[in-house]
């Protein structure tokens, strides 16, 4: 067995406390706003994989996988191809992966995301284009992402 310091085990819990925290408001963002088209869980389908959110009706299922970092995953690549395989799974004809970060991507991953034409947001980036975020205030978020290490 592994010990591991104090502040390893600190910094994962925080990291993990994070994902959750960020998982939580992006399912909230889409809950209430498809609540009435579409069924959305959050953490789904554990037997094919952790689905960080899922948003389904009859002809359509979307798969939202959340990184705080994706520059800290070891690669965009696999986690887009862990996706697809999910949605391979759902009977829906029509099957949407979407992505959302709080941190940037790297160039060459948004040139990755770009390439294969994948939706993603940056929270933190604010995009004003996206209608889930009209009237969101993201300063407390803000506060837990960027200022506690």
């Amino acid at each position: 067995m592994t010990i591991f310091p104090k502040e390893k085990k600190d910094k994962d819990v925080l990291g993990k406390a994070k994902a959750t925290i960020m998982e939580l408001f992006i399912y909230y963002l889409h809950e209430s706003q498809y609540k009435k088209t579409h069924d959305v869980q959050i953490n789904t389908n554990k037997s094919i994989g952790e689905i960080d959110i899922v948003l389904k009706n009859k002809s359509e299922v979307r798969i939202i996988e959340c990184k705080v970092n994706p520059n800290n995953c070891s690669s965009l690549k696999e986690e887009y191809n862990k996706v697809l395989t999910k949605l391979q799974t759902f009977e829906q004809t029509e099957k949407i992966c979407e992505f959302w970060f709080w941190f940037p991507p790297s160039d060459k991953n948004i040139q990755y995301l770009k390439t294969n034409n994948v939706s993603y947001t940056i929270l933190s980036k604010r995009p004003e284009d996206n209608p889930l975020l009209k009237g969101i205030a993201l300063s407390n978020i803000k506060f837990i992402m960027e200022h506690i290490i």
